[in-house]
Formats: structure tokens, sequence, C-alpha cells
């Protein structure tokens, strides 16, 4: 079998990206409604993530992308910290707390990879891992279901 790359195998990988790219756009848009941000920063959490890994990752099948989870904790850390304040309806203000808080996340990532500590994911017991992808899903379930509905609920 022949293992070389060759112009083939990149017109395949040219259609398969191009597929996922066009399929991920409505996802990123509601990934980025979920985190209450306008839905075109959605679609830079969707290509540009792949071009950096593609240039520094190491795994040929690898997914990235947002994930609700992640999305809900950033529109609640950032509606916490813009609660009250005189910047809580300004989006400029909102974007710039969700790149703050996603490049300090990124830091303890990197961090964590430089000081080896991926093990520390070996104490998480399977049924505390069951149940947070289980609440999870409800969480996700729960914050669209308003949206769905045609409801506004004032935050509290």
């Amino acid at each position: 079998r022949d293992t070389k790359y060759n112009m083939r195998c990149f017109f395949n990988d040219l259609m398969a990206a191009c597929i996922i790219s066009i399929a991920g756009i409505p996802k990123a848009m509601a990934y980025a409604a979920l985190a209450g941000l306008p839905v075109g920063s959605g679609i830079a959490t969707l290509y540009m993530p792949c071009l950096v890994y593609a240039l520094l990752g190491s795994s040929r099948q690898v997914a990235i992308s947002p994930q609700s989870v992640t999305c809900l904790l950033l529109a609640q850390i950032v509606d916490e910290t813009l609660r009250g304040s005189a910047l809580e309806d300004d989006v400029f203000e909102r974007i710039q707390l969700s790149m703050y808080y996603t490049l300090t996340t990124g830091i303890v990532i990197l961090a964590f990879g430089l000081l080896n500590l991926g093990f520390l994911l070996n104490f998480i017991s399977r049924p505390v891992l069951s149940g947070f992808v289980s609440a999870s899903a409800l969480i996700a379930v729960a914050s669209t279901f308003k949206s769905l509905m045609g409801l506004h609920v004032k935050k509290s």
C-alpha cells in the first residue's frame, strides 16, 4: 500500500475540510449565542482553533471546536462579572471579557501541558464524568428552551 501523500489525498482532504466547514457554521453560530456573543464571533471559533492546531498539533484525528458546556460557563462568568455595572449591556465589553477569560483558560491548559499534569485527570471517576455529561446536556437544553419557545427571561 502506498503511504505517500499525493494530490488525490490532498483533494480528498480539501473536500472534507470544505464540507465540515460548511456544516459547522450553524453549530458555531449557536454556540456563540449560547455564550451571549454575536453570532459572527462563533464563525471565528470554527476556523481559528483548527488553523492553530494544524500548525502546532500532533494528532491527525482530533475534533477542535467549542462545546455547549464551555459556552454556557463562559456566558455565566461574563454575566456575573458585568452584573450591576454600567457595561452590563455593552456587547464590546462582553466580547473583551470573553476573550480575556478564554485566553486565561488557554494559558492554564498550556501550563498543565508543559508541567505534564494530564495524569490528574485519571483521578476523576467515571460516575463523576457521566454525571457531568448528563448535567451538561440538561443545562444546554434548558438554556436553549427559552429561545425555542420565544420566551424572554430576565437573568437573575
